[in-house]
């Protein structure tokens, strides 16, 4: 073979390993890039995987919800003794009642005992510091009495004889009382008179349909 064509064909041989090489080099990185590329979805998807169980986790084991709350007091279930006095004095206050829970009140009274009368009637008796029954209302079972100022829902003002027929008997169960208001009521008897005493406590007068005190309450019952 000619020097000439022997210096081509080498050329073509060289050039041919050149582009072969290349070639390899390109098809390595495009490999490499995709099994970054998965690492990195993989790592991804882990990480969201765990976070998404943890979030599940949390909820999963969540605090239930807390206690009755009212007038910024949190009420909390009476235990042990103070479980045992509350009872005692409840159950002699309402014989035929099982008590539902005993607990602290919000509502102006220091215990509050929730009962279940035999006829399948809500009772809630009232305590006092030293396991005095104060009041007995019948009611719901979902603690708190009429808080603030303004009415509970369904609660309406009284007036004309209603009103005075219930000043004048909140006044004759509270001489030293000065009534604030008087409206229906909606735990129970039919209507209720606030009142502030003259050292100014708070006191609340529950009335039946004759306008006959039933019980009379510390603070706003």
């Amino acid at each position: 073979m000619k020097p000439v064509r022997k210096l081509i064909a080498g050329g073509v041989i060289a050039g041919a390993g050149i582009l072969g090489a290349i070639g390899a080099a390109s098809l390595g990185t495009a490999s490499a890039a995709p099994a970054v590329t998965t690492a990195a979805g993989t790592d991804a998807s882990t990480g969201s995987t765990t976070a998404t169980d943890a979030t599940a986790s949390t909820d999963a084991t969540a605090t239930p919800k807390g206690p009755h709350q009212a007038n910024g007091i949190t009420e909390t279930e009476l235990t042990g003794d103070d479980l045992a006095k509350a009872t005692a004095a409840a159950q002699a206050a309402v014989p035929d009642g099982t008590v539902v829970r005993a607990e602290t009140d919000a509502d102006g009274a220091t215990y509050e005992v929730h009962m279940t009368k035999a006829d399948g009637s809500e009772v809630t008796v009232e305590l006092d510091a030293s396991f005095t029954v104060t009041a007995t209302e019948t009611g719901g079972h979902g603690g708190g009495g009429h808080k603030g100022g303004g009415h509970r829902n369904g609660e309406t003002e009284l007036t004309g004889d209603d009103l005075t027929k219930a000043t004048a008997a909140a006044q004759a169960a509270v001489p030293d009382g000065t009534v604030v208001r008087a409206e229906t009521d909606a735990d129970g008897a039919t209507y209720e008179v606030h009142m502030t005493k003259a050292d100014g406590s708070e006191v609340t007068v529950k009335l039946d349909a004759s306008f006959a005190v039933t019980s009379t309450i510390d603070g706003k019952g």
